[in-house]
């Protein structure tokens, strides 16, 4: 069962990035009362020390002589900074509301295209909503100005026609239909318009889905996926032409990317028996016709059309990026859930793969596609940082640490990788956290984390495992059949029932193995990752000291339990989450079957885009349920 969000704003986000979004925020709050003051104020430290080096730094862009960034602050939000690369002093761009993303250079390479964010407030057919706006950025005098101009509203998708002329995707938040509009706007003059009442729109279906996503192939040359195929739109001549492969080739494009030097485009897509979504590249008849010229075996024809797609990579494969004006690329390549940063550029010999023993979370080259900066960490666990590598010089550098508060009372977890045979064979990695030294590990309790499937456990520091791991807890993150990550054919193994197999035969290899201790053990799980655990309790209830649901979105299904096995629960979701109802349902199973059940709802939050202050008090609410409980086996005889 797939739990569906109906929030059209919700749709537009990817998962993962805002689950991060959710684990990183921080507001110092009031201490809750918990077991003694001195356990509050070690929770308290902690939290603030490991939210202080959490994802500080998210989305990059640069310039060739500033790299932008956005950057949290303490009040949970995002400010956008930008590091001069000459003498590395860092600024603050001067904005009215929190930044969201920084995307999309102008033709002439000068201004910058950010997404900024307002207060969340209740809409109807919207629920809980951020409103959003599109601004542009001249990165020279730092001078901003909206594309826009209604203010309830959710802008994305930008994209440049010209250096004058933009177009973009709205959503009224006042519509309780939830319905999307793309406009075009001349920005230096404020002329803005929907484009369905614009000529060159007209009779050209494709662009009345606002879904589609545009990019920019050449002054007033487009294009865009649909339908498995690539096509690009002449604004001018109002007509769309077909650039790619038939249908039947199966290749779903994603993340489309054209080189507005070359016409070529990379997307990553995945094609019919192959297991990974790969990075391809389709080469303009103009680059084919420039490679011929210079003695390029490769390129011999001058068709005036594509030819079928190259595949570039072999891993799973994200954020396909240009270099070097279209002749070299880079992208986050992912293998067996390592995140890596791959720079491809012309000569290969100077070919690199960086951040393997680390992590990367997002990547851009600068304008002249000659650096790459990327937001990453050499080191497992560590926190991330702002880095620069130059392809002339093969130079890496790291020009921010990704630490805010430094550590006094929190350690950072150990994060151990496992890769352990299932009961059918099938690999299953994760990762054990713990701060605790290794003859301690295998007596202290241990917490078995089940993620969504759509944000796997990773290589990289994360607010959940630290804090439980410096409250002297094991965590165990265990990427069951169906996570995203080790490519496509593990990802379509998915099965809840399977995967709770999965869960159950790691547990008890860990146990055998000697690398946690075989009580007490608890369940903790989000989101999508509650099927699974809910599972696993169906299968094994008698295993658990407690259960913890974060955000669960099981519908029904509890009454079949054996409540007279169930260990105690523990729920906590928003008021505003959509899943909230239920929630209540297993509150209500469990009082009805005298299951012990504590519940933690939090006002004012949704599922993932709420006011990400929140997050805070629910990890806080977890770490003291665990630190409770665990105090109550202690003298339990």
């Amino acid at each position: 069962m797939q739990f569906q969000i109906q929030n059209p704003i919700m749709k537009t986000k990817c998962v993962a990035a805002i689950l991060a979004l959710s684990l990183i925020t921080f507001i110092v709050l009031k201490t809750r009362q918990s077991n003694s003051p001195a356990e509050n104020d070690f929770l308290t430290h902690c939290l603030e020390e490991i939210v202080g080096s959490l994802e500080t730094i998210r989305y990059v862009n640069a310039s060739d002589a500033k790299v932008f960034y956005t950057f949290r602050v303490e009040s949970g939000s995002y400010e956008l900074r930008y590091m001069d690369l000459k003498t590395l002093e860092e600024r603050t761009v001067p904005l009215d509301y929190p930044i969201d993303e920084i995307d999309r250079w102008s033709p002439n390479r000068r201004y910058l295209l950010i997404q900024c964010v307002g207060k969340f407030k209740e809409y109807p057919g919207h629920g809980l909503s951020q409103p959003a706006w599109l601004l542009v950025l001249d990165t020279v005098d730092l001078s901003v100005k909206r594309l826009g101009s209604k203010p309830d509203v959710f802008e994305e998708n930008p994209v440049w026609c010209t250096d004058d002329t933009l177009i973009f995707s709205a959503t009224d938040l006042k519509d309780e239909k939830g319905r999307s509009t793309r406009y075009w706007v001349d920005w230096r003059k404020g002329r803005e318009q929907p484009t369905a009442g614009f000529e060159v729109w007209k009779d050209m279906s494709p662009l009345h889905k606002t879904d589609i996503r545009l990019m920019r192939l050449g002054d007033d040359q487009l294009a865009f996926s649909d339908d498995g195929m690539v096509f690009s739109l002449d604004l001018k001549a109002a007509k769309t032409e077909q650039l790619s492969f038939a249908k039947e080739e199966s290749i779903v494009p994603r993340w489309l990317n054209p080189c507005v030097d070359s016409g070529d485009i990379l997307y990553c897509g995945t094609r019919t028996n192959l297991p990974n979504r790969n990075l391809f590249l389709l080469r303009s008849p103009q680059s084919r016709i420039q490679l011929s010229q210079t003695g390029n075996n490769a390129a011999t024809s001058s068709k005036s059309v594509y030819e079928a797609p190259i595949q570039l990579t072999q891993e799973h494969t994200y954020n396909g990026k240009w270099l070097q004006g279209g002749r070299g690329y880079t992208y986050i390549g992912v293998t067996n859930n390592t995140f890596l940063l791959a720079v491809r550029p012309d000569n290969t010999l100077e070919h690199t793969n960086l951040f393997a023993l680390g992590h990367v979370d997002n990547l851009m080259p600068n304008p002249a596609g000659d650096k790459v900066y990327a937001v990453a960490t050499a080191e497992p666990g560590g926190p991330t940082g702002l880095w620069e590598y130059e392809l002339k010089t093969q130079n890496l550098r790291q020009l921010r640490s990704g630490s805010r508060i430094p550590l006094a009372h929190a350690q950072i977890a150990r994060a151990e990788e496992f890769n352990i045979p299932s009961f059918d064979g099938l690999s299953i990695q994760g990762f054990l956290f713990t701060t605790n030294s290794p003859e301690g590990a295998a007596k202290a309790g241990t917490v078995i984390y089940l993620p969504p499937r759509t944000y796997q456990m990773r290589r990289k520091y994360d607010l959940q495992p630290e804090l439980i791991a410096n409250c002297g807890f094991n965590i165990v993150g265990i990427n069951y059949r169906g996570m995203d990550g080790f490519g496509t054919s593990f990802s379509r193994r998915y099965d809840a029932e399977l995967a709770a197999q999965d869960v159950l035969f790691v547990t008890r290899q860990l146990i055998r193995n000697g690398r946690i201790g075989d009580k007490p053990l608890y369940l903790l799980s989000q989101s999508l990752g509650s099927e699974v655990m809910k599972e696993v309790l169906v299968q094994e209830p008698g295993l658990w000291a407690a259960a913890i649901f974060q955000g669960s979105v099981i519908r029904d299904g509890f009454e079949t339990f054996k409540a007279e096995k169930f260990p105690s629960l523990f729920l906590t979701i928003g008021r505003n989450d959509p899943a909230y109802v239920f929630t209540k349902n297993i509150e209500n199973w469990a009082k009805a079957n005298k299951v012990p059940v504590k519940s933690f709802y939090v006002e004012n939050y949704a599922h993932y885009n709420a006011d990400v202050s929140k997050t805070f008090q629910q990890e806080r609410a977890i770490a003291e349920f665990l630190i409770e409980t665990r105090a109550k086996l202690l003298v339990t005889p």
